[in-house]
């Protein structure tokens, strides 16, 4: 990337950066929780993937799209070893196991070509390969939840048994990343 592009990404993330700042500075609103827990859901799930498989450390969508929150589309993108983008999606719920949330959002943002309208906030990270690999249908996807205290093997069972989670496509990659957040 262009030292002029990096500059433009930037300015773009500082007010992100600068809105979470405020949000964790101000400690004393438990409803910031709520706020920002998606965020450290997303972060999470992006730097254990990046960090376990090695894949491409991509930042998250909320820095380097347009908006500073709320930006529509995918939270979470990587690129793995066969040059396919992972688009993701992370939700925070207090409490719960977020993975159907997470999921039922993968799902309609793949119904809605999200991961495509996605592609051109990806185009300056130097992928051309991957960028005509998702265009030609081959990426993957990535659900990061926040997670209770349940065991491994019980989560696992419920999201092999979950609806949203059977509704994914079946010949791509998923990566489902539980973020215990106690």
């Amino acid at each position: 990337m262009s030292e002029v592009l990096r500059e433009s990404y930037r300015i773009r993330a500082q007010s992100t950066i600068d809105k979470l700042s405020s949000d964790f500075n101000n400690g004393m609103n438990t409803g910031i929780i709520s706020s920002t827990g998606e965020y450290i859901v997303s972060e999470l799930t992006r730097s254990s993937i990046v960090n376990e498989l090695d894949y491409m450390d991509i930042p998250l969508g909320e820095l380097f799209k347009q908006k500073a929150s709320g930006n529509p589309g995918f939270d979470i993108f990587t690129v793995n070893k066969n040059e396919q983008i992972l688009f993701g999606e992370a939700k925070y719920v207090a409490n719960v196991n977020a993975y159907n949330n997470a999921m039922k959002q993968i799902n309609r943002f793949i119904e809605e070509k999200r991961d495509l309208s996605d592609i051109i906030d990806l185009e300056h990270f130097n992928i051309g390969n991957a960028i005509r690999n998702a265009s030609n249908g081959n990426r993957g996807f990535i659900a990061g939840f926040s997670s209770t205290s349940i065991s491994d093997a019980i989560l696992e069972q419920h999201i092999k048994n979950n609806a949203e989670y059977k509704a994914l496509p079946k010949d791509k990659e998923i990566i489902c990343v539980a973020v215990d957040v106690r």
